[in-house]
């Protein structure tokens, strides 16, 4: 299997032209990761923050009330119905 490379540039391009860019991307995909990993009660906080790469718990949460307006543990309440 031949795996192709994108040129750095031609990306950037094609996001912008879409609207986006390499950081909105990321983004999102970081939100919907913590979203599916904070469904699982068994991961706490602090693990879904370690598992997408923040620097601390704090930063995490900042994130993702930034993405969803909610603390992640209001997240994980407004879920179970409480």
């Amino acid at each position: 299997m031949q795996v192709r490379s994108l040129n750095p540039n031609l990306l950037w391009r094609k996001l912008k032209k879409e609207g986006s860019s390499f950081l909105d991307t990321r983004d999102q995909i970081k939100r919907d990761w913590a979203l599916v990993l904070l469904d699982d009660p068994a991961n706490s906080v602090e693990y879904v923050g370690e598992v997408l790469r923040y620097s601390d718990v704090s930063a995490f949460r900042k994130a993702f009330k930034k993405w969803t307006g909610l603390q992640p543990i209001k997240y994980r309440e407004k879920l179970r119905g409480a």
